[in-house]
């Protein structure tokens, strides 16, 4: 299943009241820890209505979502059976089962250190298990208790047994939606005040950032690059050819001729591009660049647009760890993330507890993970990562202050902000 990158403006709306403001500690976000929940073994005897519906609709519709349905890992362990079952192997991360509490919440760097040797011995526990078993291209996190890796079937079967796992989820995809939209928001008088962006760093995941680009002239500060090709037809969009790359030059944006390449490029100028004309709104800010996507060439997954670009999970949350890295090194107020995939008509926290407890790190040491609501006109739901809790999830209204009718809506969206269409260049 495909999550994709979505409507990259409208996050920068909040860019002038998460940066230009405040900070993430400020905002009345809720900041409750998923369930842990134990595995069982596979069983058909739930039925489909009991997980949730992840539906994508056309974008230019106001449309109803059905209510979703308790999260259950059993049938969610089954449909990963079946997949690994047709398809040779399944990309999934895992939840480590052990007690687990944002870095910034802990206050005493023994209690840091301790943390991660706790998930770093877990994760070994869970690979010597695996051992005799087929499993490929393991991505081990350092703050947030989860792993990532692709397995067939007979692993999948074993992971489900281990004492050390709570959860297993899809790693899915995420793919862009490109829009040409400003936020109209008052910005000049923010910039009178004095709120311009100026020692303050934001953090763009995305297609890359041309840091050649006028508007971007001195602007990006750190480059990382994660981009994992696991399936037939993926292939690295990292400079290295390679699934992951640090340092200047790794987050340049991917070849024009595929689709949306420029998209990151776009973010980052709405959010602190620096053209006397048309400047951003931290006009001020510097930037952090990194690519999350790899090229895909699967129609089923680009449709007509083949080739494509999209993201895992697993490399998203390894650019939101990137950020977390760089907090003493840069004064870092925000991370835009323009994707998402779905439709939750509730917080969903249970299903993307990954998401949960990487915002929540996020959030603990005062950086804002600021979130696209998706473009599919929903009025009762947020796409994926928006609907995690600890999301700042932002929505679209256009220039009379009407919801815009392609925008996704819900009672736990963070904020709307109001656009109209511009050239960026």
């Amino acid at each position: 299943m495909s999550i994709k990158p979505r409507l990259a403006i409208r996050i920068s709306v909040i860019f002038l009241v998460g940066i230009l403001i405040t900070d993430a500690s400020a905002l009345p976000l809720q900041n409750k820890s998923p369930n842990s929940l134990s595995l069982n073994s596979f069983s058909n005897s739930t039925t489909p209505s009991d997980i949730i519906q992840n539906v994508t609709l056309p974008v230019h519709g106001k449309t109803k979502l059905p209510s979703e349905a308790r999260f259950n890992q059993t049938l969610n362990l089954q449909l990963l059976a079946d997949k690994a079952a047709k398809y040779g192997t399944v990309p999934i991360i895992v939840e480590l089962n052990i007690t687990f509490a944002s870095e910034g919440k802990l206050h005493d760097a023994k209690l840091i250190h301790d943390q991660r040797v706790s998930i770093n011995k877990t994760q070994d526990m869970v690979l010597q298990n695996l051992s005799g078993h087929k499993f490929f291209q393991v991505k081990r996190f350092q703050h947030i208790p989860f792993m990532a890796m692709k397995v067939d079937s007979e692993s999948l079967k074993r992971l489900a047994l281990l004492k050390q796992i709570s959860t297993i989820h899809e790693d899915r995809m995420l793919s862009p939606i490109d829009v040409t939209t400003i936020p109209l928001t008052g910005t000049n008088t923010a910039w009178s005040l004095g709120y311009t962006g100026a020692g303050q760093t934001i953090a763009i995941l995305d297609s890359g950032v041309s840091g050649t680009h006028p508007f971007l002239t001195g602007k990006v500060v750190s480059e990382a690059c994660y981009s994992t090709p696991l399936q037939a037809g993926d292939s690295s969009l990292c400079p290295n050819a390679q699934s992951s790359q640090t340092g200047s030059g790794s987050a340049v944006p991917c070849t024009s001729s595929i689709t949306s390449c420029s998209h990151g490029t776009f973010v980052a100028g709405i959010a602190a591009g620096n053209d006397a004309s048309l400047p951003g709104f931290a006009k001020d800010a510097n930037i952090i660049a990194v690519q999350i996507f790899h090229k895909d060439t699967n129609a089923a997954d680009c449709g007509s647009s083949t080739p494509c670009i999209e993201a895992y999970d697993s490399d998203v949350i390894s650019g939101l760890e990137y950020v977390y890295g760089l907090r003493n090194s840069f004064n870092i107020d925000a991370v835009n993330l323009s994707l998402g995939s779905g439709g939750y008509t509730s917080t969903c926290d249970l299903f993307f507890p990954q998401y949960k407890s990487e915002f929540d790190t996020l959030q603990s040491v005062g950086i804002a993970p600021i979130v696209s609501s998706g473009n599919n006109g929903f009025v009762n739901g947020l796409s994926a990562p928006a609907c995690v809790s600890s999301a700042i999830s932002v929505g679209s209204t256009n220039d009379s202050d009407q919801v815009s009718s392609f925008t996704n809506s819900a009672s736990f969206l963070s904020f709307f902000g109001s656009f109209r269409q511009s050239v960026l260049w």
